[in-house]
């Protein structure tokens, strides 16, 4: 391969590099389809265009991922100053937050309210209503001054309501859920064609608002983008001169989800029988690592190793070769090959048994060689007065065994 052509291929692979990081970066992501109107996601459903303008305008947006149970005494200081905001939430609250909106809204607090949040709306005797025979048929808005287009509304609100009694009120406090909150004054702020309300500005006392928004398309990403929607709706967050807006992302599914070892572990720092049964556990782990120390050094012991086959050879060689026990070593090897022959009788024989196996093996045989290796066995077996003799009696032991290992072994035997 030419150079010029290793540099073209070189290009070629480097370009189709950039290509695919190029569009795995450009790729649609996943929550294209998301329909949550959260601040997280970037899709046409979602909200961040509203997060980004807001930002732009120089009003931080909090995600809060915690739940509304502590809107006044949480890490995030939630203030009067701020603007809580229910963007069409996917999850239900409890009474419980429920009852921390209204309890934030009495102490002068301003709520925002985004489609339907799952009957929140009416702790604040407001009410979203699907107006038309089907929930998917639209109405027309009308535009307020210097709005071009808006998009339609399949939801609009009812005006609060006149205060409940007295006693409906005490039987929703003990039923734990939140008591409706009435609004002292109520502006309408957008409406359709025929005057019922899509976005209302309530004001309580204390100071507390709600701004509640039927129809959650206001926000959405693709709206802001194709739409004027975004001019009236920065006006309505903006009129409040919020110091910030949390936006409560808890409900949509992205709050801080723990393990149950972690909330346990939560629980007993927080609790005093939490830290009862730390305080038990530590002292005992101390107990059980003080009675697993070992006091003083460790003892001295035996350590025995298994012998092989072969050590107990050797060690019986020698033990053989100091008591000069030649005739006994001649005696094992003979007894050896007997075995090996297919004998099964073990036991010791005297001398002059195996000087008779050894001349009926000779006469059971064939061939010459095997017969004149097994009469020098005998020989040597009869006489073995020095060592050297004792390896001939080894050696032509094996000899022996050699020989005779094409022959069958005489029944005899």
């Amino acid at each position: 391969m030419r150079p010029s052509e290793r540099v073209l291929i070189g290009v070629l692979g480097a370009a189709t590099v950039v290509a695919v990081i190029a569009g795995v970066q450009r790729a649609p992501r996943g929550d294209l389809r998301d329909p949550r109107l959260s601040t997280q996601l970037a899709g046409p459903d979602g909200a961040r265009g509203l997060s980004e303008a807001l930002e732009r305008v120089g009003v931080p947006v909090v995600v809060r991922t915690r739940g509304l149970f502590d809107l006044g005494a949480d890490t995030l200081e939630v203030s009067a100053g701020d603007l809580v905001a229910l963007l069409d939430v996917s999850d239900r609250p409890t009474h419980a937050e429920r009852r921390a909106l209204v309890r934030y809204v009495e102490r002068g607090g301003s709520v925002v309210l985004v489609g339907w949040n799952y009957g929140v709306e009416a702790c604040f005797n407001v009410e979203v209503v699907w107006p038309g025979q089907r929930i998917i048929d639209s109405l027309e808005v009308a535009l307020p001054p210097g709005i071009a287009s808006l998009p339609k509304v399949t939801t609009v609100l009812e005006f609060p309501h006149e205060e409940e009694p007295d006693e409906e009120r005490a039987a929703a406090s003990s039923d734990g859920e939140c008591v409706a909150l009435n609004a002292m004054r109520g502006d309408t702020l957008l409406k359709v064609q025929d005057g019922r309300p899509v976005a209302l500005d309530l004001y309580y006392a204390a100071g507390g608002r709600v701004l509640a928004i039927s129809d959650p398309s206001f926000f959405r990403n693709e709206t802001l983008k194709e739409t004027d929607a975004g001019v009236i709706v920065l006006q309505w967050l903006l009129s409040r001169a919020p110091r910030r807006m949390v936006v409560d992302e808890y409900h949509h599914g992205f709050g801080n989800r723990t393990s149950m070892f972690v909330a346990a572990w939560d629980w007993m720092r927080g609790n005093p029988a939490g830290w009862t049964l730390l305080q038990l556990c530590v002292v005992s782990l101390v107990v059980i690592f003080a009675a697993a120390v070992r006091f003083g050094p460790a003892m001295e012991v035996v350590e025995r190793q298994r012998r092989s086959a072969i050590e107990h050879v050797d060690a019986l060689a020698v033990g053989l070769q100091r008591a000069s026990g030649r005739q006994a070593a001649v005696h094992l090897m003979i007894q050896g090959l007997r075995r090996r022959l297919g004998r099964r009788d073990l036991r010791d024989r005297p001398t002059s048994d195996q000087e008779r196996w050894l001349s009926t093996l000779a006469l059971g045989v064939r061939e010459p060689e095997a017969r004149e290796q097994i009469d020098t066995l005998s020989r040597l077996a009869r006489d073995a007065s020095d060592d050297e003799q004792v390896l001939a009696v080894a050696q032509t032991v094996e000899d022996v065994w050699e020989a005779l290992g094409h022959e069958k072994t005489p029944k005899q035997f």
